[in-house]
Order: C-alpha cells, then sequence, then structure tokens
C-alpha cells in the first residue's frame, strides 16, 4: 500500500491509556490508523484487522490466531481481516 508522495510527515502514536504494549498483532492497525488519517478514509467500523506487519509493508501470520478470532466473533464483529 503506498501511502504518500513523500515522507514529509511526522506520525506519533499513542496508546490509549497510556499502556504499554508489546504484541506484534497491532502492528496491522495501527498502520492502517496511520493510512486512514494520512488519506482521510475511515476504516469500516465493523472490521477488526490484525497482524504484523514487516519493513517492506508485508503482512505476517501472528499467534493466538483462533483464540483472537473467536474472540473476534464473541464480541459481534462481522469480519476479521488478518496476517
Amino acid at each position: 500500500m503506498y501511502i504518500c508522495e513523500s515522507l514529509e510527515y511526522d506520525i506519533y502514536i499513542n496508546i490509549s491509556g497510556g499502556f504499554k504494549v508489546d504484541d506484534p498483532a497491532l502492528d496491522m492497525p495501527v498502520c492502517l490508523a496511520v493510512a486512514s488519517a494520512i488519506k482521510d478514509k475511515p476504516i469500516p467500523h465493523e472490521n477488526v484487522y490484525f497482524g504484523e506487519v514487516g519493513l517492506l509493508g508485508e503482512v505476517k501470520p501472528v499467534s493466538h490466531k483462533d483464540a483472537r478470532l473467536a474472540e473476534i466473533k464473541k464480541r459481534g464483529f462481522t469480519a476479521a481481516k488478518r496476517g
């Protein structure tokens, strides 16, 4: 995904509540949030995204996929996009 024509942005990420996170599954949603903000295009609210993102933009699988999908379904989301 090509986001911007030049690297003219300073991007700062803040996780609400001051939580420290180290789960690589958060890479994909953070990247999508940044892309959504830059492109001014909302992410569908009924979708959930998770996956590790490599330096070249490739989405990699993460651990506990089945448990994550079960929890997503339990919470009523209709679609999950994952690595």
